[in-house]
Order: structure tokens, then C-alpha cells, then sequence
């Protein structure tokens, strides 16, 4: 995600930015058919989002919290989500300023800075009236900042000035952790939903009630039912995360010399499988690329019947899955001019819910033999690492020793290491933002 945001615009090849908005120009093309590495960031953003809702959401009902309560808190985090659209897009530099100056990097980190007290969970032996006066501080100078700033095109604080990324995970997260609590223990009624949505999003282009409920949205600034497409990517990262939720409460499996092999020949084949499925898809208006997909469908068809034999079931029924949505997608492929993310469309929510689930199934298994911290941040992308690497003149200093594309992409790349390492940091001290 950071590394996406930091690449040297117009200067790389095509697989190194969106394929609707190829360089040098970046113009968007939404008759462009593919999709490149960058176009999976936000779809396996999204499956996270949902595994983690039978993980996280479950541990509360397992807790003997009602799950009245649990909706209640569902619902609040919305709302959380829903102002922090707000606040990231108005504290977003190259909104305040084209060019910006040290005074906008220094408004920059000061938004960051207050998202502390707004959100950074406080030791619980802190007392109650301190940390109620800690959260109201740390809003209070949000809303001060973002009602004193004025931007480029004159005006100030707007109720339509808002990041478009956040709002759909805000929709998919109150509408797909819903859904869950409803089917936490039918599946077929997840399923069932998906195929409702999948006939909307083709019945909504004809005259009628579908239409005008497509269409149709009381505040269009944070809701609207196109964003709920995205579900057919959150609700199918469920099903994965409460595999993933009763294998945590399985005995552990025996491992075997096959076994091992098995899983390593699984770890290097989902990696293996995403870069294959770039790299046809990437080219999709060659005449051959069809074909290509049709091997590749065989390809995941028969890895999946392959780990249904592993001596561990668990990695059978994960693959099952996510060979299913995989082929799913290929099926669509031929519909609507291609696999696309922006406009997205049927082949690319399950191409990528596929390939989520593989990535998954593969991070897993090199988490078994490795240790891993959560590397996760959304603002500092923005609003801590390029302030200051401008301010302490870093930037300046790369931008002139780094002048061919490559380097500076390797100079992104760098950056993201950073970031990465501040966020580690950041977490083994166990400070985390958090509605």
C-alpha cells in the first residue's frame, strides 16, 4: 500500500502503476482490460478486513457479550471510520497546497500528531476521567485544525472532502460485519447475499425498482449502494477467517516429511499463482490471454485437489475456497470488457478474492517458521514519513543523487522499509490506533 503511493509517477513500466491509469500520462482509461500488482493492494485489504471479522467479533461473543452490544459497537466504529475519511482527506498535504510548502509538511505531522489522543489505546489503569479528557482533547484539536485550514481552490472544511478508500471500507465493514453476525453459523446465507448482489449489479442498468434502489442514497457523501459490491471481496475473507478461527482451536497436526513439502510446494505456488495471474491478466487484450486463463483455471483447479490430500485438512479446505472464487472470476472474465479494478467489476472482485485467500494460506504457512509484527498503517503513509523526509532535507538530497526511474523507485521502496519499521516499533510498544 505505502509502496504504491511512492513510486516515481510516469517514469516506470506499466505493471508498476494501476492499468487504468498507465503512464507516462496517467490519464484514466476505463476501457483498459488488466490488472497489475498495484490493483491487489486494496481488494486484499479488504479480504484482512473481513477474515478478521469472525476473529475479532467472534472473541467478543465468546466473552458472553450480547450480540446487540457487539452490532452497537459495529456501528460506532462506522462512525469512527466515517470522520476519519474526513479528517485524512483534510489534512492531506497535496490537497492543502499542488507544491507544498514546510508550513503545510508542519500542519502535515501536526494532524498525524493528534490522532494520538483521538485514538491511540491508553493503558487501561489509566482513570476513567483521565482518558475521557485525553479523547476529547485529542478530537477537539482535530476539529479545530481541520475548521482552521483552507486549500488550494479557496475554500475550507467540506462534508464532501473525504477519502474515497476509507468510506468503502467504512460501508463494508458496517455491512459485511452485520451480515456476519447474522450467518456466523449459515454460510449458505452469505452465499445467498452474494448472488443477490451479483444480480443487482447486473439487473441496475435496466429501467425499474432495481434501478432506482441502485441508485438511490440519503447522505452520498458516505454511503452509497455501489460501495457494496466490494462485499463480494469482505464476505468471502469471512468464510476464510473462520477456517482460520476453528483451526486455532483444533489440536495441532503431526507434521510429516510430505506434509512439510506439501505445504512448501503450497507457499511457493500462491506466490507463483499471483504472479502468473499478473502477468496474463496484465495483457489482456492479447488474442492468446484466454487460453492462458483457461491453463491457469486448470492450474488452481488441480493445487486445490492436490492439498485436499495433505495430512493437515485445514490447507484442503482453505485452497477449496479460494480455487472456487478464483474460477469464479475467470468465468467473468469475458463480461464486461475484462478484468478491471476502476470501474471493478464480477471477474475482478473473485480473481482477487482468490488470490487473497492463496496469499493468505501462504503468509500462514511462512508464519509458522517466522516471526512477523504488524506492519499496518494507514496515515503515516502520508502525513509522517514525507513530511519528514522534506523537512529534514532527505528528500531533496535523494531526489538529486536518484535521478534515473529505477532508483527512485528503489528510493520509495527504502521509504517503505521505514515506515515499516516505525509501525513495528510503534507496535511492540503496543500503541495502536483504534476506535
Amino acid at each position: 500500500m505505502a509502496l504504491s503511493g511512492m513510486v516515481p509517477r510516469g517514469v516506470l513500466p506499466d505493471w508498476m502503476y494501476h492499468a487504468q491509469l498507465p503512464p507516462p500520462a496517467h490519464a484514466f482509461n476505463p476501457a483498459r482490460p488488466g490488472i497489475t500488482w498495484v490493483d491487489l493492494v486494496f481488494p486484499f485489504f479488504l479480504f484482512a478486513m473481513g477474515a478478521a471479522m469472525p476473529i475479532a467479533l467472534g472473541a467478543r461473543l465468546s466473552a458472553g457479550v450480547h450480540p446487540a452490544r457487539v452490532a452497537l459497537e459495529v456501528l460506532f466504529r462506522t462512525i469512527v471510520l466515517a470522520a476519519f475519511a474526513l479528517y485524512v482527506q483534510h489534512i492531506n498535504p497535496w490537497l492543502l497546497q499542488a507544491t507544498p510548502s514546510p508550513r503545510t509538511w508542519l500542519i502535515a505531522l501536526l494532524g498525524f500528531a493528534l490522532l494520538f489522543p483521538a485514538l491511540a489505546r491508553l493503558p487501561r489503569n489509566w482513570p476513567a476521567a483521565l482518558q475521557t479528557a485525553i479523547r476529547i482533547a485529542g478530537w477537539g484539536g482535530c476539529i479545530a485544525l481541520c475548521a482552521s485550514l483552507r486549500y488550494a481552490d479557496g475554500t475550507g472544511w467540506r462534508l464532501t472532502r473525504s477519502d474515497i478508500i476509507i468510506v468503502v471500507l467504512a460501508n463494508t465493514w458496517l455491512f459485511g460485519a452485520i451480515i456476519w453476525l447474522l450467518s456466523r453459523d449459515f454460510v449458505p446465507l452469505r452465499l445467498g447475499l452474494m448472488i443477490a448482489l451479483i444480480a443487482f449489479r447486473l439487473s441496475h442498468e435496466s429501467p425499474g425498482w432495481i434501478q432506482d434502489a441502485w441508485n438511490w442514497t440519503p447522505a452520498p457523501w458516505i454511503f452509497t449502494p455501489y460501495y457494496l459490491q466490494y462485499l463480494m471481496i469482505v464476505l468471502p475473507g469471512t468464510i476464510v477467517g473462520e477456517l482460520f478461527l476453528r483451526r486455532a482451536g483444533e489440536p495441532p497436526v503431526v507434521s510429516t516429511t510430505g506434509s512439510r513439502i506439501l505445504a512448501a510446494g503450497a507457499l511457493i505456488g500462491s506466490f507463483e499463482l499471483c504472479a502468473i495471474t499478473l502477468i496474463v491478466m496484465g495483457r489482456a487484450n492479447d488474442p492468446l490471454t484466454r487460453y492462458s486463463l483457461l491453463m491457469t483455471c486448470f492450474t488452481v483447479c488441480g493445487a486445490a485437489v492436490g492439498l485436499r490430500g495433505v495430512s493437515d485438512p485445514f490447507l484442503g479446505r482453505v485452497a477449496g475456497w479460494g480455487a472456487m472464487w478464483f474460477v469464479i472470476g475467470l468465468l467473468f472474465e469475458p463480461l464486461e470488457g475484462g478484468i478491471k479494478k476502476d470501474p471493478s467489476n464480477l471477474c475482478y472482485y473473485f480473481v482477487t478474492s482468490g488470490l487473497a485467500t492463496f496469499m493468505l494460506l501462504a503468509l500462514w504457512i511462512a508464519a509458522r517458521s517466522s516471526v512477523f509484527v504488524r506492519c499496518t498503517n494507514w496515515i503515516a503513509i502520508r502525513n509522517l514519513i514525507p513530511p519528514l523526509a522534506v523537512l529534514t532535507g532527505i528528500e531533496a538530497a535523494a531526489g538529486s543523487a536518484f535521478v534515473d526511474p529505477w532508483p527512485r523507485a528503489a528510493w520509495a521502496l527504502a521509504k517503505t522499509l521505514l515506515l515499516a519499521a516505525v509501525i513495528a516499533y510503534l507496535t511492540r510498544r503496543r500503541i495502536f490506533f483504534r476506535a
